[in-house]
Order: structure tokens, then sequence, then C-alpha cells
């Protein structure tokens, strides 16, 4: 999960800093992604 979670995040944190995004925004993102991530990873082993 960790691998998934910074392959995600590093790309996107790249983008959005290189485009003067806000911390606090990038941040947030990251949040979001971890949020979504931990959902899916909750899902699947529901079903299994």
């Amino acid at each position: 999960m960790l691998e998934a979670i910074h392959d995600v995040n590093y790309p996107m944190h790249t983008i959005l800093h290189n485009a003067g995004i806000d911390d606090a925004v990038i941040t947030h993102w990251g949040r979001l992604v971890l949020s979504t991530l931990s959902g899916f990873s909750a899902l699947i082993t529901t079903e299994n």
C-alpha cells in the first residue's frame, strides 16, 4: 500500500509544486489520495 501511495503522490506532488500550488493544497491532495487508497483497500479486503 505504501508503494501505491508513493506511486500516485510523488508525481502529483511534483506537478502541483512546479505549478506553484500552495503547500496546504498539496497536503490536502495527499490526504485525499491516502483516504481513497485506504477505502479501496478496505473494499478489496472485504470482498475476499
